[in-house]
This record gives C-alpha cells, sequence and structure tokens, in this order.
C-alpha cells in the first residue's frame, strides 16, 4: 500500500508539473517582458524545489534515461535558452508540403494607429531586403497570397503574475485547382495595442514572421522565439527557413 500511495503521490505531481508547464509554455508564446520573465522566473524556480523535495521525500523511484538521448529545457522566464544559435527555425505545419508564390499583398484594417503602421513597415522592409519574398501593399485578389495586418485589444490581467499576450499572427492556406500554385496564404498579423510594449517593431516581425509560415524557434538569436528578444533583423535561420518555404 505504501509503495501504491507513493506512486500516486508521484502521478499527482507529474501531471501538475505537465499541466503547469503546458501553460506556461503557451503563455511564453506571449513574448514577455524581461521583468515580468525574472519575476516569473524566481516563482518557478522555486516550485521547482519544492518539487524536488516532494519527490524525494514520497518516492524512492529513480527516473529511466535512454542511451544516447539528450533533452532541454526551459523554465518560464529563464534566461537560459533552450539552443544555441545554429537550431533551425521550424515551418507552421499548415504550410509544410504547400507551394506558396513568394509575392504577398499587405493591407491595414481601418482604424489602425500610425505606430502600428510604423513598426509594421519597418518589418516589411526587414523582409523584402532579403529576396526571398515581396510584401507590396493592397489587398490583391483571391488567388494572390494576402496579410491583413490589425490590432485588438486584450488585459492578460496582472503581469507579475502572468504572461503578456502581445499579439498573435499566422497563415490560413486556402487551396483550389483555379490557383497556380494550387494554394494561396490570406494570412493575419495583429497587435495587442492593450500594451504599449507591443508596438515594437520586434513584435512585428514576429507576427509577420508567423503569417508567412515560421513557427516558434528554440534559439534567442532568432525573431521567432517565443519571448520577445526586441531583435530587429532576421537571424540565418530564419531566413534558411524562409528560402526554404518560397524557394521550392
Amino acid at each position: 500500500m505504501r509503495r501504491l500511495n507513493n506512486l500516486l503521490t508521484v502521478l499527482f505531481v507529474v501531471i501538475a508539473l505537465l499541466l503547469l508547464n503546458g501553460t506556461s509554455r503557451h503563455y511564453i508564446g506571449a513574448h514577455l517582458p524581461p521583468a515580468v520573465r525574472s519575476n516569473l522566473n524566481a516563482r518557478w524556480q522555486n516550485f521547482q524545489a519544492e518539487l524536488t523535495t516532494a519527490v524525494t521525500r514520497f518516492t524512492d523511484i529513480t527516473p529511466a534515461t535512454e542511451s544516447g538521448t539528450t533533452s532541454t529545457s526551459a523554465s518560464i522566464g529563464s534566461s537560459q535558452s533552450t539552443s544555441d544559435s545554429s537550431a533551425a527555425t521550424p515551418e507552421e505545419s499548415i504550410i509544410q508540403n504547400v507551394s506558396l508564390a513568394n509575392t504577398y499583398y499587405y493591407h491595414y484594417a481601418a482604424g489602425t494607429p500610425n505606430s502600428v503602421h510604423k513598426v509594421f513597415a519597418a518589418a516589411i522592409a526587414t523582409y523584402n531586403r532579403t529576396g526571398i519574398v515581396k510584401l507590396v501593399p493592397g489587398s490583391g485578389q483571391d488567388g494572390d497570397n494576402q496579410i491583413s495586418i490589425s490590432t485588438y485589444s486584450k488585459n492578460e490581467g496582472n503581469p507579475d503574475y502572468n504572461a503578456i499576450e502581445l499579439g498573435i499572427g499566422g497563415p490560413t492556406i486556402i487551396t483550389s485547382a483555379l490557383y497556380a500554385r494550387g494554394a494561396v496564404n490570406h494570412a493575419n498579423a495583429k497587435l495587442n495595442v492593450y500594451y504599449p510594449q507591443a508596438i515594437r517593431e520586434s513584435v512585428a516581425l514576429h507576427e509577420l514572421g508567423h503569417a508567412l509560415g515560421l513557427d516558434h524557434s528554440p534559439s534567442r538569436s532568432s525573431v521567432m522565439y517565443p519571448e520577445d528578444q526586441g531583435h530587429t533583423s532576421l537571424a540565418p535561420a530564419d531566413i534558411t527557413a524562409l528560402r526554404k518555404i518560397y524557394q521550392q
């Protein structure tokens, strides 16, 4: 019975940890400011210490490890990168194995503030300088790639306890035999103007990256790292991922 109780205790703790990790990973994708990351990091480290004490006290089970396998993880708000700068920037799963033209027409939703226009204009120029994609102003036609740029206002609560969502973005793939390549991307990129710190070129670069098909990167040197690092230029891995998508 004691063995069973120990196992049940560990199972409960592991489930709690997985649930918390899932929540953490969701909020990590929200571009935490440095001050918030520091605060949450301290809380997370305290929790990990308490968890380790509980497991040591209630069980003598030793976790198994696989030979030749390495695993790294990042605590919420950790100052330690999940990988080095050589990590590849992944593609959004929805655009994998989809042939897309490299020209996009972008337009701003009515009422989009000038400050948002400004940071997206800088981000667009950065992507255009790669020569891999071409973002041009306009609405385009149904058979053209399009990006709708807009804003929203969402209060994430007390920033001392929650990650802050600074923006959202992503592709929407539409397929048709009428399209030259069989598919087009009608994407969106939005900034959460409830928080002034969302109106940054680095956040616009990140959300445009999602719109163009880039997924979150584990490298802090990438604009696609899920926490805002303030980068205003693309990392080599970001450019490689764009080339893979649009120079097939």
